[in-house]
Parts: C-alpha cells; structure tokens; sequence
C-alpha cells in the first residue's frame, strides 16, 4: 500500500473504531513457568505495534483487565502508542465470573463514550488469557457469560480465548468464545511470551489487513485467525484440533 493510499485509507476511517479488550488471568497459578512475565510481555507488545502500524494506533482502542477472584480496569480504552504499561503480580484465585461482569459493564460505558464523541464502532473483539479452571460457581459464570454475549445486548464481543500452559482444559477454552472469536492454546513444551507475542502481533496485524482490504463491518474485522495460526508449532487452534 503506498503512503498516499495509507493517508486516504486513514483519513476515511478517522471515525471508526475497533474497541479492543486484553482481559488478562493474574491468579496465584500464572506465577509458575514464567506465565506472570509472559503476561506482563503483552501490552509492550500492543505499544510497539501501534507505533509502527499508524492504521492500528488510528483504527484500534485498547483497553487491559486483570482478574483473580476479582477484577479490574488496570488500562482505561485508549490508543495504544498511549498505554502505561501495567506490571501484573500473580494472586488468589481464578474467577472467571468477576471478569465477566467487569468486561459487560466496561464495554458499554466504553461505547457510550466513543459514540459521544462521534465514533462509528465495530463490534469488540475479546483476548481472553488464562491459565487454568475457574473456581467460581458454574451458575454465576455461566450467568455473567450469558449477559455478556446476549445477542439482545448489542455491543456483545467477539470472544477470542487463549490458554496458557496445561492446566485449562480445551472443553473451558472453547466454552467461553463467541462470534468471530476461536480458542487456542500453548503446546506443551511452547514458550509462553513468545507464543502471546505472536497471538497479539497477529491480532494487530489482521486490523491493518482487514482496513486495506475493507473486509469489515459492524462485527469487526473479518479475520482467520485459526488460519493464521494453526501453522505455528507454538499453538493448538481450536475449531478441530482442540475437539
């Protein structure tokens, strides 16, 4: 793409915007195997690739959410050239409840304010990463799940999660995509930064593939991940080779 082409690209999609969501697992068991450091490799990651993509920085807002047995807003949606990288410490217990309704709940006052401020939205796209079985209750998980990605709630995600080490199990993994999202996981063996370096760089990268080509709409980019994955010895995708 020439640089007047990305310039007009640019400027006809300066109102448009992909709310994006790193939603990141702190719990006690992602401080083995170097799990917490992979975690606190991401939003570097999601830096440095805004600063050298303009047509991610400009089409993309991040926003990062830790959880344990409870959750946060720890980076508010903005571009990501203007992250402050967060350090995350790993405590307490896995509960996927908590980051549910915290994510529901972030993502409409999150739309509320980019629609005030003029914005035409895609649809949210969800990185979900954890490393093992949730402890809350089924019920109150599967409640929070389903308010979040009700098709009556309009700025319902599209959910990409992503496993890291052995200990979630694929059926957890694929339980909680939705839409355009698929679920992965590290191999055994897989260095864990490296492989959510790759996942997010992926990530990035599919925005600027999907704006040049115009291949999205109100759902977001349309992707295949899986298809861009699925080569990579570092990771299982879903959609068959987790089933």
């Amino acid at each position: 793409m020439t640089g007047s082409s990305m310039m007009e690209t640019l400027e006809d999609d300066k109102n448009k915007a992909l709310p994006i969501y790193l939603v990141v697992d702190t719990s006690y068991s992602m401080k083995d195997d170097g799990k917490i450091e992979a975690a606190n490799e991401i939003v570097p990651t999601v830096i440095a690739t805004c600063k050298s993509e303009p047509m991610v920085d400009q089409a993309a807002r991040f926003s990062v959410i830790d959880f344990c047995d409870d959750a946060h807003v720890v980076v508010p949606l903005t571009r990501g050239s203007a992250i402050q990288a967060p350090t995350f410490t790993a405590n307490r217990g896995t509960d996927y409840s908590k980051a549910f309704s915290v994510l529901r709940k972030q993502i409409e006052q999150d739309y509320q304010t980019l629609k005030g401020d003029g914005f035409t939205l895609y649809r949210p796209f969800v990185v979900f990463i954890t490393d093992g079985e949730p402890i809350c209750a089924p019920t109150a998980r599967d409640a929070a799940f389903k308010e979040l990605t009700d098709p009556e709630f309009t700025r319902r995600p599209n959910m990409c999660v992503f496993g890291v080490g052995n200990d979630v199990t694929p059926e957890t993994l694929q339980q909680y995509t939705a839409g355009r999202g698929v679920a992965i996981a590290t191999r055994e063996g897989a260095d864990a930064a490296q492989a959510l370096g790759t996942l997010v760089a992926t990530l990035m990268q599919s925005v600027v593939a999907s704006a040049t080509a115009g291949a999205t709409d109100n759902d977001g980019p349309n992707v295949d991940i899986k298809g861009m994955l699925e080569d990579d010895d570092d990771f299982l995708v879903a959609l068959g080779q987790l089933d």
